[in-house]
């Protein structure tokens, strides 16, 4: 969600910024994803955040990081499935219910850095790709060995980016 929010803010305070990064993040929902939210929400409304967390947290990892460091995904799993429901409910009708805020990469006249997982189940790889030609300062990473949790799936990989994209603004 913390790309969701750095859009809201380069979209009020733009003059603040001298340019600002997205990690795994994309365009509003389409309405097939819409609707599959809808049921990821009754889902959970129906069987609990903790029953929505072990069904899909494992699938934000890539399939080789996750047989490779079975105990991350484990700890992930124990950690936020203690999550109170309700509070899982709310996150995920605020994703749900974002704008749209491409205006604001197309206006965005600083670099923005763009952090992708090529195995990333959520978000497929072709729609970020295609996020990454809307800035006129756009600075991608793409992590081959990642899927929607680069920051841990390939954290040195990702703050070597960071680095990289901060050394130059």
């Amino acid at each position: 969600m913390g790309g969701y929010m750095a859009l809201a803010f380069a979209e009020k305070y733009p003059q603040m910024l001298e340019g600002f990064g997205l990690f795994h993040s994309a365009f509003a929902d389409d309405e097939p994803k819409r609707e599959q939210r809808e049921k990821t929400l009754r889902f959970i409304e129906t069987y609990s955040a903790a029953a929505f967390i072990r069904q899909s947290g494992p699938n934000m990892y890539a399939e080789a990081f996750a047989n490779q460091y079975p105990e991350t995904i484990k700890n992930h799993l124990e950690k936020y499935t203690q999550l109170p429901t309700e509070a899982v409910i709310t996150g995920f009708k605020a994703i749900m219910n974002r704008p749209d805020r491409v205006a604001v990469l197309q206006k965005a006249t600083v670099p923005v850095l763009l952090i992708f997982g090529k195995e990333d189940k959520f978000i497929p790889f072709e729609k970020h790709i295609g996020l990454s030609e809307i800035p006129q300062q756009a600075h991608t990473f793409v992590s081959s060995k990642s899927g929607h949790l680069g920051m841990i799936e390939d954290a040195e990989g990702c703050a070597g980016a960071i680095r990289d994209f901060m050394k130059n603004l």
